[in-house]
C-alpha cells in the first residue's frame, strides 16, 4: 500500500488508508450522530423516486444474454437490443411461467426456451409488456409503477455527478430489508468507513 499511496493523485476524494489489524483500530461508534443521520434520512425520503429502481450496473446488462433479477418481489428480465438500448420486462413467460432470464435474445425480443414463445419489448401485448427502462451510464433502472405508488417520472430523479469522474463502482447485495435502512446506513459515514 505504501507504494500505491505515493502514486495516488492527491486531488481525488477517495484516498487509500493505512491498513491496521481490526483489534487495533479506534472505534468510531461514539462519533456517530444519530440526529444528523435521521435528518438526512428524512430529507432523502421526501425526494420523489418517480417509481424508478436500480436493477443492476449498466455493464451487467448485455445483448448476448438475458439478465434476471427480482426487485420488491417483482421478477424481471433485462437485456440490450441490437442498438444497445436497455430493455426490461416481466421475468416469467406468459405462456407457462418459464424464466425469461434463460431466454434467447433476438434484438428487441426474447424467445422462451420452453416452447419458443416470442415476447417483444417493441410490440406491447396484453399478457407481456415491457417496463420503462433507463441507463445513466453507470446504473440500469426500471420503473415499476405498481410497486412505487408515486407519480411516475420519465426518467429517474438523479443528483449531479462530477463531470470528470473516471472511476465508478457498483456493488450488489441481496437481502431483505427496508429501503430506509439501506439509506440510513449509507448516510452514516462512521458506519460506512468500517466496510
Amino acid at each position: 500500500m505504501s507504494g500505491t499511496r505515493g502514486r495516488w493523485p492527491a486531488k481525488l476524494a477517495l484516498q487509500p488508508l493505512p491498513s491496521a489489524p481490526w483489534a487495533e483500530q479506534t472505534a468510531t461508534y461514539q462519533d456517530a450522530d444519530p440526529a444528523l443521520i435521521d435528518a438526512a434520512l428524512r430529507w432523502s425520503q421526501r425526494r420523489p423516486s418517480g417509481n424508478w429502481y436500480v436493477l443492476a450496473a449498466s455493464t451487467e446488462i448485455r445483448g448476448d444474454r438475458a439478465f434476471g433479477v427480482t426487485i420488491g418481489g417483482v421478477e424481471l428480465v433485462a437485456w440490450r437490443d441490437a442498438a444497445g438500448a436497455l430493455r426490461v420486462g416481466p421475468g416469467a413467460c406468459p405462456h407457462l411461467g418459464a424464466p425469461l432470464a434463460l431466454a434467447a435474445v433476438d434484438d428487441t425480443a426474447l424467445i422462451c426456451r420452453w416452447h419458443g414463445l416470442r415476447v417483444d419489448a417493441a410490440e406491447p401485448a396484453r399478457r407481456w409488456c415491457a417496463y420503462p427502462a433507463h441507463d445513466d451510464g453507470v446504473l440500469a433502472w426500471v420503473r415499476l409503477d405498481t410497486l412505487g405508488g408515486e407519480t411516475p417520472t420519465d426518467t429517474p430523479v438523479l443528483g449531479p455527478r462530477p463531470a470528470d469522474t473516471a472511476i465508478h463502482a457498483v456493488t450488489t447485495v441481496t437481502g431483505v430489508c427496508e429501503p430506509r435502512d439501506i439509506i440510513a446506513n449509507r448516510l452514516d459515514p462512521w458506519h460506512g468507513a468500517w466496510f
